[in-house]
Parts: C-alpha cells; sequence; structure tokens
C-alpha cells in the first residue's frame, strides 16, 4: 500500500476503480469510477486530492434515445486554490457551478432544454418537454439569491394527468 497505492473497486450500484496514493498527502487517481443511483448514472476519471481535481465523466439520464448525446451530460470538476468547479455542455444545454471553499460562496448557473421525442414522450419519465434557466448565489450568513426560470414543462405524473409549469 505505501509504494503502491490502494486500489478501490465498485460493486453492485458502484462500478469503475480507484487508486488511493500516499503521494503528496495523499491522492485518488479515479479510473471510471461511477454509481448508479433510481435510473441515473454518473462516471468520472482523473484525479482527486484535498485541495486540487481534475476529473471529466457523465452524468447519464435514464432515457432510451437512439444517440447517447441525447441522454448524457458530460461532466468536467476541477479545483485548485481552494475553488471548486462543475461545468457541463452538451445537447441538453448547460451547467456551470462554483464553490469557494475559502469563503463558502457558491454560484450555479443551468440553462437546460428538455425537448420532446418524436412520438410524444418525455425525455425524461414523467416529463413532456421545456426548459429550465438558473443563476443563483450563496454567501454565508445571507440568504441565497438569484432567479429560476421554469418554462413549459409538462409533468405527467402517475394518477394525477398532465401538469404544465411555467415560473
Amino acid at each position: 500500500v505505501l509504494n503502491e497505492g490502494l486500489v478501490v473497486t465498485g460493486t453492485g450500484a458502484a462500478k469503475g476503480t480507484a487508486l488511493l496514493t500516499l503521494d503528496d498527502g495523499g491522492a485518488l487517481q479515479l479510473r471510471g469510477l461511477g454509481v448508479t443511483l433510481s435510473g441515473f448514472s454518473a462516471t468520472l476519471s482523473g484525479a482527486l486530492a484535498l485541495d486540487a481535481a481534475d476529473l471529466s465523466g457523465t452524468l447519464e439520464l435514464p432515457r432510451e434515445t437512439p444517440a447517447p448525446a441525447d441522454r448524457r451530460l458530460p461532466l468536467q470538476v476541477t479545483a485548485s486554490d481552494g475553488s471548486w468547479r462543475l461545468t457541463s455542455s452538451g445537447r441538453l444545454g448547460d451547467v456551470a457551478a462554483e464553490y469557494d471553499a475559502r469563503t463558502g460562496a457558491a454560484l450555479v448557473d443551468v440553462a437546460l432544454a428538455l425537448p420532446a421525442e418524436e412520438e410524444g414522450s418525455g425525455p425524461l419519465a414523467g416529463f413532456s418537454a421545456g426548459s429550465v434557466t438558473a443563476r443563483v448565489s450563496y454567501a454565508p450568513g445571507s440568504e441565497p439569491t438569484g432567479t429560476v426560470e421554469v418554462s413549459g414543462v409538462r409533468l405527467a405524473p402517475p394518477g394525477w394527468g398532465n401538469v404544465t409549469i411555467d415560473a
């Protein structure tokens, strides 16, 4: 373990491996490490330490599509100098989040479109279309501030019928 590190392998809902080394105060090298919960699947690869990260991967939505890009959000997680960032840009839209570990401040920007399938089924179970945009910031000692806009999101929860949300 001291010379070659410790390899951890996922089982069950987890998959992939991570190599834990004690070099430079300890670090993880993720190798396709992922988890599947409630139909959502996330996978990351790259270097992760207490104060630094350079990870890439995907978040796969629980939907059946001919093109994988229509159900996957590419992810990039980076960190340095106390600032952690998550970014995603794909066919479904963009997500950017930043967290400053020194101050506890956070900022989240979201611009996602949920297009309807050709046969009218939704992009996610219970959804049929719409868009979500948001810009929310938080600073310790203050309430979160910002805007969230939901436009034309149509829900079809079992037993309720169709519900359209515009907020």
